[in-house]
């Protein structure tokens, strides 16, 4: 009975911490804000992984679960290296000389709309998604990056649908 006993055991280990994994991973992936937020946070999850992969009893899959979080975790965000919104602000206060939409590709100004929306998106905080708040009567105090992502959004209709009727 206590073979069997230290497989019951194992087997529970074994659960509980593919379980504390998943959810770790699913926050890290879905959440990760939270982690870029709060450095305090992001290193006591790191040091928490590093700790679980010192586990003598670990497995090699759940070793290899805890380095994948640790480097999703670790990683410097991709689009890091691209211009910023308020580069982008201040190249067009500064009279940037703007190319007349005739002299470019679809193609071409459809990708420079995307990553121009990317970098709205990006600095949208999430808690401003939460209760609809663009919809109440203070919704500029509530959610002012949202009321600002509108007005782009407006802004670029308007200046794309001038253009198009000027051609």
């Amino acid at each position: 009975t206590d073979q069997r006993n230290g497989d019951k055991e194992f087997v529970i280990r074994r659960a509980a911490t593919n379980r504390v994994l998943n959810v770790l991973r699913h926050w890290v992936s879905k959440h990760s804000p939270d982690f870029e937020n709060n450095n305090e946070l992001k290193s006591k999850a790191i040091t928490f992984l590093e700790e679980v992969m010192h586990d003598p009893e670990l497995l090699t899959q759940e070793r290899k679960a805890a380095a994948n979080i640790i480097r999703t975790l670790t990683q410097e965000d991709p689009g890091d290296n691209q211009i910023s919104l308020e580069e982008v602000i201040r190249l067009t206060e500064d009279g940037g000389k703007a190319e007349p939409f005739e002299n470019l590709s679809a193609l071409e100004i459809a990708e420079q709309l995307t990553l121009l929306d990317h970098l709205v998106f990006k600095v949208i905080p999430y808690e401003e998604f939460f209760g609809q708040g663009w919809m109440k009567n203070d919704k500029n105090e509530k959610t002012p990056y949202i009321m600002k992502t509108t007005k782009h959004f407006n802004d670029v209709s308007f200046n794309s649908l001038t253009s198009i009727l000027i051609i």
